[in-house]
C-alpha cells in the first residue's frame, strides 16, 4: 500500500517521521512517498541547499521514496494522502494558496488527512477544511482557538479527530540528549526560546539582557533555542544573546522537546510551545511580547496555570529576587502536578502515530 505525504517544509519531518516509523512496523509493504514541492520561504524550502541533504538523509534512513511534485500528475494519485494544515504554509495569503498541492489532487480518488503544526491551523483551518476528509487535532481544546464563525465550526466539526500530535512520538531518552548536546548532568539549565523575528521590535535589548543576567545570578546555564526563520537579516541574533549554548534548528527530532527533557526551567516570549512544556513537565514562564486583542482567544490559554505555566506581564521590571520568588512558587521539573493537566489536555501522548494509522490503514 502506497501512502503519500505532501512535503512542503523541512519542518514537517518531526510530524511525518513518527508516522513513517509506525508504518514500517506494520508492514514493509506499506511504502511512504514524500511528494516534495518548493516553498517560497527559503528557510523551509525542502529543495534549498541546506535542507535537501537533510531530507535525503532521512529518506535513506527510513526508506522513503521522494517525488518531485513538478514531475508527476497529481490528479492520478489514489489513496491516502497526509499533509500539514492543508499544505498551506504560513499566513493564508494568495501565494500560499497557489503553492498548496491540496487543490491539485483529485478529491474522488484520494482520502485527505491534515495534521497541524504549531498554531498555524488557527488561521488557515477555515481555508482548507472543506477540501479535507479529516483534520487531526491535538485535543478538543484546540477547536476554541480556530478563527471560525460558529456556523462554520458546526459545519466542519464532524471532520475533526482529536488523535494527538505526532511530534511527541519517539522522543529520545535523557541520556542520549545529554550526549547529543554535550551537557553536564550536574548543571542547572534554563531553556530560553528566543523571541520570534516579528517580536524583535517589541522589547529593548537591555530588557532581554536583564533576564540573562538574572538567570546567571540564579546559577542557571542558559540554552538559547531559535529557529532558522527567526535568525535572518536584518534581525540576526547578536552573539551577546547566544547564552551558554546556542541552537538553531527546526527539524526531527523536535529539539525543543529534547532540551525540555533535561532543563529545569523554560522561558518563552509569546511562543506557541506551551503544549511542549506541559508534556515535558518543565515549569515555564511566558513573557508576553504580543498582547491579547479584544475578542480574540490568547494562544494556549487553556494551559495557563500559576503552578506550571505562568504569564508574567511585567517581566521587563523583574529583578533576581522577584524572579527567584516566582520560580520557587512554582512546581519543580517533573512534578506529579503536571499529570492531571496532561490527562485533561493531551490525547494519545507518545503514541499518536499508532492511533492515527489504526484509524486509516
Amino acid at each position: 500500500m502506497i501512502i503519500y505525504f505532501l512535503f512542503s517544509s523541512i519542518t514537517f519531518l518531526q510530524l511525518y517521521i513518527p508516522i513513517v516509523i509506525e508504518l514500517r512496523k506494520r508492514s514493509e509493504k506499506h511504502t511512504p512517498y514524500f511528494i516534495i514541492r518548493a516553498n517560497y520561504k527559503d528557510y523551509a524550502n525542502p529543495f534549498s541547499e541546506t535542507n535537501y541533504p537533510i531530507l535525503l538523509k532521512y529518506a535513506k534512513k527510513y526508506n522513503i521514496i521522494l517525488i518531485d511534485s513538478r514531475k508527476i500528475n497529481l490528479k492520478a494519485i489514489q489513496g491516502l494522502v497526509f499533509m500539514v494544515d492543508g499544505d498551506i504554509y504560513g499566513p493564508p495569503v494568495p501565494l500560499a494558496f497557489r503553492e498548496s498541492l491540496l487543490f491539485k489532487l483529485d478529491f474522488v480518488k484520494t482520502k485527505r488527512i491534515s495534521l497541524t503544526e504549531h498554531m498555524n491551523y488557527k488561521w488557515v483551518y477555515q481555508h482548507y477544511s472543506k477540501y479535507i476528509d479529516y483534520v487531526i487535532l491535538p485535543n478538543q481544546q484546540s477547536v476554541s482557538q480556530i478563527e471560525l464563525s460558529e456556523e462554520n465550526k458546526k459545519l466542519f466539526l464532524y471532520k475533526n479527530l482529536f488523535l494527538g500530535n505526532t511530534k511527541f512520538d519517539n522522543i529520545p531518552n535523557i541520556e542520549s540528549i545529554y550526549t547529543k548536546y554535550n551537557l553536564d548532568k550536574k548543571q542547572k539549565y534554563c531553556l530560553l526560546l528566543f523571541p520570534k523575528i516579528q517580536f524583535r521590535t517589541d522589547y529593548k535589548n537591555e530588557e532581554l539582557s536583564n533576564i540573562y543576567q538574572i538567570l546567571h545570578i540564579l546559577d542557571y546555564k542558559i540554552i538559547v533555542k531559535t529557529r532558522p526563520k527567526d535568525n535572518t537579516h536584518p534581525y540576526k541574533i547578536e552573539p551577546q544573546f547566544y547564552g551558554d549554548k546556542f541552537i538553531i534548528s527546526d527539524i526531527y527530532p523536535n529539539e525543543s522537546l529534547e532540551l525540555m527533557k533535561v532543563c529545569s526551567l523554560c522561558i518563552m516570549f509569546s511562543s506557541s510551545a506551551g503544549d511542549e512544556t506541559i508534556y515535558s513537565k518543565i515549569p515555564t514562564l511566558d513573557f508576553p511580547v504580543i498582547w491579547k486583542k479584544k475578542g480574540k482567544v490568547e494562544r494556549n490559554e487553556y494551559l495557563v496555570d500559576e503552578k506550571v505555566f505562568r504569564r508574567i506581564e511585567k517581566w521587563r521590571a523583574l529583578d533576581n529576587d522577584k524572579l527567584n520568588q516566582i520560580i520557587n512558587e512554582m512546581e519543580i521539573k517533573g512534578s506529579n502536578y503536571f499529570d492531571n493537566i496532561i490527562s485533561n489536555n493531551f490525547n494519545n501522548l507518545g503514541n499518536s502515530s499508532k492511533v492515527i494509522l489504526s484509524n486509516f490503514i
